[in-house]
């Protein structure tokens, strides 16, 4: 009997050794398995925007410049169609000047800057095409965009301020269209892409003060649709 043992010890262990390998593939395909099941929950990100005025807005304001962010949740396994949410911020004819203010024998100088801006929210879907280092994108957003034109009075020296007030203000319905390309800068877990697009932003009938009137001294408000051409130059990251 004590012959037979390391027989019998040896047989186990070719057995155990058996399923080991039997199993090991299986394991395999587990793992790979579950790293597929690692899926691109969407992309977020954000860049500079410059905005370059359209129709009869074109006439009165200069471009405009500011910043967006976006986050896009894919809506499928495959990340080809998603949820938009953007916002964007855009300042146009911002101007400074010197008023002055009349105190019995002695003006006293200060200082009027008065900005126009429009922030907008707006969301709705994106198709994607590619989830490899170059992917295109285009999308259709609806929202509401709020369009403002403020003066504020400081001293005149960057030491303080007296006052600031909104002289109009406006909310309009707004929807956009537009779309670009994401260029991968890297690998990793949560990839960095350069986003470069190009939109079209119609933010309805808004009233505003044109830079011109601003130069002559006056606030002449203008009422017109403030639609523009948005340029992006932005970076994004893949969201695992």
């Amino acid at each position: 009997m004590r012959r037979l043992l390391p027989t019998r010890m040896n047989v186990i262990a070719a057995f155990v050794m058996a399923l080991a390998l039997i199993a090991a593939p299986g394991r395999c395909r587990a793992q790979r398995a579950a790293l597929r099941e690692v899926h691109s929950v969407g992309t977020a990100g954000g860049g500079l925007l410059i905005g370059i005025p359209q129709g009869e807005f074109q006439q009165h304001v200069n471009a405009a410049a500011g910043f967006g962010g976006f986050v896009n949740v894919n809506v499928d396994r495959a990340g080809m169609t998603g949820i938009r949410l953007e916002g964007s911020f855009l300042v146009y004819d911002h101007l400074h000047d010197v008023a002055y203010l009349s105190g019995g024998y002695y003006s006293y100088p200060i200082g009027l800057t008065t900005s126009s801006y429009i922030a907008s929210l707006r969301a709705g879907p994106q198709l994607t095409v590619g989830q490899g280092p170059l992917r295109l994108y285009g999308f259709g957003l609806g929202g509401v965009s709020y369009s403002a034109t403020t003066t504020s009075f400081d001293d005149n020296c960057g030491c303080g301020s007296y006052a600031s007030t909104t002289e109009w203000d406006d909310v309009a319905l707004a929807w956009e269209a537009g779309g670009g390309m994401q260029l991968a800068l890297g690998r990793g877990h949560n990839p960095v892409l350069l986003d470069l697009g190009a939109r079209y932003l119609h933010n309805g009938r808004v009233t505003y003060v044109p830079a011109q009137s601003l130069a002559g001294g006056t606030l002449n408000p203008v009422a017109s649709e403030a639609n523009l051409v948005v340029l992006q130059l932005g970076v994004s990251v893949g969201l695992r």
